[in-house]
């Protein structure tokens, strides 16, 4: 999330303006019906992020806390990118174009 020589305030300041970020283009992706390759790249992205910075056992301490909370965890971004429905998703797609 940010560059190597960033000092320890820049995450914190740039963190809002990120998620936000996020958010657009989840809601973009939704708009332009690219949701079934948005899922698959942010399954991948989300499981390289978890890998590269060590996150598995914090988000497990998260996620039960979330849960005693009454809050719901949302499982299913968190699972691990499925190739196979991936590639028949695009399958579909291609299907789909009239050429």
């Amino acid at each position: 999330m940010v560059c190597q020589d960033e000092n320890e305030n820049a995450p914190k300041r740039v963190l809002n303006v990120r998620i936000k970020a996020l958010e657009l283009v989840g809601k973009v992706m939704e708009q332009q019906k690219k949701g079934l390759l948005w899922e698959h790249e942010f399954r991948q992205f989300l499981l390289k992020t978890i890998q590269h910075y060590h996150l598995a056992a914090p988000l497990t301490a998260l996620k039960r806390e979330v849960e005693q909370s009454g809050a719901k965890w949302p499982d299913e971004a968190f699972e691990a990118p499925k190739g196979a429905g991936f590639r028949a998703a695009i399958a579909e797609k291609l299907l789909k174009i009239k050429i």
